[in-house]
């Protein structure tokens, strides 16, 4: 268990040394050969990209990142003994007779920070497949989003590591984060005390989001549990946001007139359903907020079927019972259908509190085909025979594109209709997902080609 009741001195200390070590430089070269948004590298990767550098500095990258016990003696000569102990003290690590592990946790550099986190399930040392301590590509991509600027007080909700608002210390007055987990609240402790935040600008309480909060702020920053979860399913509470995935969303939402003072910003991240016209964490705001401006960045747009996907492979994982794959897969979009989502949109929202009538920016980052799609053959496209088993597209007779036969199918039957209506509904759901996958990536290759157009 993670513990934040240690000394002061000896947490500024630690994160002193982490900043004098060459492992953030390392962990940003390694991250930034990838240029991802996503905070962790594939572990394979790493170890590859570690040969070169020196014996202690493997050891504590392969130790802080990725959770690898490390021989006590080594450990003592490269920390020195009191940050050694100061990892024993807090629980991040422990000691297994002649060596030291970290226990299920990790320290992340991202940006100027330190941060505990949990070791991610991707990872073979981690502890947990469902993080109590969670950081992701969402985490990272709203610090993005978040404007710098003098704020007299910053509240972060859902706070996790306290990454949002330890991200705006050096432009913000006064920082209360609110954690309901015990690891996660713990670890939000720690990282303010690693990162050298006084307690009189940083402050954590324990609680449910504004059940703990009196005050007004200038900013609200939130990453809530966002994962649509049917009702029968139990899902860690980390990630749960009920059958719409806006349980929390809508308490959060609710509160922004009330804590944020007036001119005040709120910054929302999520992966939200939704359908054509957009996702529904937008209507869940107008059915509250009667004044300002929201803001709505779409990130993305996938088939909802890949949400159904994802969401039942992480239930076989924490369930340990991948023969009901098929299951948790009808499970989900049983209840997609019920709430008529067809797209899942990762979103990052920002709510300005102006007082104006209230208006919406949609902002639309996504080009991408979706099976709702209609196509039709560019002008002047003819279909020929190429070989025995291929065929080619061609135009003035030059050759734009060779397909097989399975391609050729798709342009005469879907031409002028939804793609859809080229994916049986027959299949099993692993073979359905891989269908409308491969689907949609021959249908963007033929419409970069020249081939098709969007009707």
């Amino acid at each position: 268990m993670l513990r934040a009741d240690v000394n002061s001195d000896k947490a500024v200390q630690f994160g002193k040394w982490m900043n004098e070590s060459n492992y953030g430089f390392i962990y940003k070269s390694m991250a930034g050969i990838f240029n991802t948004v996503e905070p962790w590298v594939d572990e394979n990767q790493i170890n590859v990209m570690l040969s070169d550098v020196t014996s202690d500095d493997r050891c504590i990258v392969e130790f802080f990142l990725l959770g690898y016990a490390k021989e006590k003696d080594d450990m003592l000569r490269i920390l020195g003994r009191d940050n050694y102990e100061f990892l024993l003290d807090t629980g991040f690590a422990c000691e297994k007779e002649k060596v030291i592990e970290p226990e299920g946790f990790a320290i992340l550099p991202i940006g100027e920070l330190f941060l505990i986190v949990s070791l991610p399930s991707c990872y073979k040392n981690a502890k947990q497949r469902i993080s109590d301590i969670y950081i992701g590509s969402d985490s990272t991509k709203l610090m993005k989003y978040i404007k710098k600027g003098k704020y007299d007080a910053v509240l972060d909700l859902c706070a996790g590591s306290g990454v949002q608002g330890l991200n705006t210390a050096n432009y913000a007055n006064k920082i209360v984060e609110v954690e309901l987990n015990e690891t996660a609240y713990n670890a939000a402790l720690l990282n303010g005390k690693i990162n050298g935040i006084s307690q009189d600008k940083y402050e954590v309480r324990k609680g449910d989001l504004y059940q703990v909060i009196s005050e007004k702020f200038d900013c609200i920053i939130s990453n809530p549990p966002f994962v649509p979860v049917p009702k029968d399913i139990t899902f860690p509470l980390c990630g749960d946001g009920g059958e719409d995935g806006l349980d929390i969303v809508r308490t959060i939402v609710g509160g922004f007139e009330k804590f944020l003072k007036p001119s005040g910003k709120a910054y929302m991240v999520l992966e939200c359903i939704g359908d054509e016209k957009g996702p529904y964490v937008v209507d869940c705001m107008t059915q509250v907020l009667k004044k300002g401006t929201i803001n709505v960045s779409l990130i993305n747009r996938q088939q909802i079927e890949f949400q159904a996907d994802a969401s039942a492979k992480i239930a076989i994982s924490i369930y340990d019972d991948p023969q009901n794959y098929e299951m948790y897969y009808n499970a989900w979009m049983d209840m997609f259908k019920r709430t008529k989502a067809t797209y899942i949109y990762p979103v990052v929202v920002e709510y300005v509190n102006n007082g104006k009538e209230l208006e919406i920016n949609y902002l639309r980052n996504y080009t991408k085909w979706s099976l709702d799609s209609q196509f039709g053959i560019s002008d002047n496209i003819e279909i020929a025979e190429h070989t025995k088993q291929y065929y080619a597209a061609l135009k003035d007779g030059k050759t734009k594109a060779v397909f097989d036969e399975e391609v050729k199918d798709l342009l005469q039957k879907c031409s002028n209709k939804s793609i859809r209506t080229a994916i049986p509904d027959s299949m099993d759901a692993g073979s359905y997902i891989n269908k409308i996958k491969n689907t949609l990536k021959i249908v963007n290759s033929l419409n970069s080609q020249g081939v098709i157009v969007r009707k």
